[in-house]
C-alpha cells in the first residue's frame, strides 16, 4: 500500500508586484490553513516518509509547517524544480521515480497542477484544490512505478476546515 499526499501551499502573500514569484511568501492565513490541515492529518496519523515541495518560498514554508505539526524531521523534505509551475505528467514522473521505501509520500505544489494530478486520480474530478488543501490517495501497489490513473482505493480531501472522503 502506497499513500500520496497532494498539497497545494498555503495562501501566499500580494504586498508587492515587485517580488517575483517564486518567492512570494505565505500570508498570516496561508499559514493558519496549512497548520489546520496538518493538525487534521496528524489526528488522523497520517505521517509523510518524504517531502517533495516545489522550490517557491511558498511551497518550501507549507512543506516545514507540515513538518513541525507531524513531527517529521527536515531532512525529509526535498525540493525539487520539476514541481514549480510544471504539467501533471512531469511532476507523477517524479512520483514515480520515488523509492519503494517511501509508503508515504507528500507533494507540495502549486495549481492548476496540483488540481490536475488529483484529478488524474479521481472517477469524480473535484473543481478546485483549495489553498492549504492535501488530497489523501491510497493505493494497492508495492511500488511507486506502478502508480497509475487508476482509481486508489481510497481518497480523503482535507480542507481548511473540514475533510471529505472522495472514494
Amino acid at each position: 500500500m502506497k499513500t500520496l499526499l497532494i498539497a497545494r501551499h498555503g495562501k501566499s502573500s500580494w504586498i508587492s508586484s515587485e517580488i517575483e514569484d517564486i518567492d512570494r511568501s505565505l500570508d498570516i492565513s496561508g499559514v493558519h490553513g496549512v497548520q489546520n490541515v496538518a493538525n487534521s492529518l496528524k489526528n488522523k496519523n497520517i505521517l509523510p516518509d518524504l517531502i517533495l515541495s516545489s522550490p517557491a518560498t511558498r511551497a518550501i514554508h507549507t512543506a516545514l509547517i507540515h513538518s513541525r505539526v507531524l513531527e517529521i524531521n527536515e531532512d525529509k523534505i526535498k525540493i525539487n524544480s520539476s514541481i514549480y509551475y510544471k504539467r501533471e505528467n512531469q511532476v507523477l514522473e517524479l512520483i514515480s521515480k520515488q523509492n519503494s521505501s517511501v509508503s508515504t509520500l507528500m507533494v507540495c505544489g502549486h495549481n492548476p497542477t496540483s488540481t490536475h494530478l488529483v484529478n488524474f486520480f479521481l472517477p469524480i474530478p473535484i473543481e478546485n484544490l483549495q489553498t492549504s488543501g492535501v488530497v489523501q490517495l491510497n493505493f494497492n501497489i508495492e511500488n511507486w512505478e506502478e502508480i497509475t490513473p487508476s482509481k486508489p482505493a481510497q481518497a480523503f480531501y482535507f480542507k481548511r476546515k473540514e475533510t471529505v472522503e472522495l472514494i
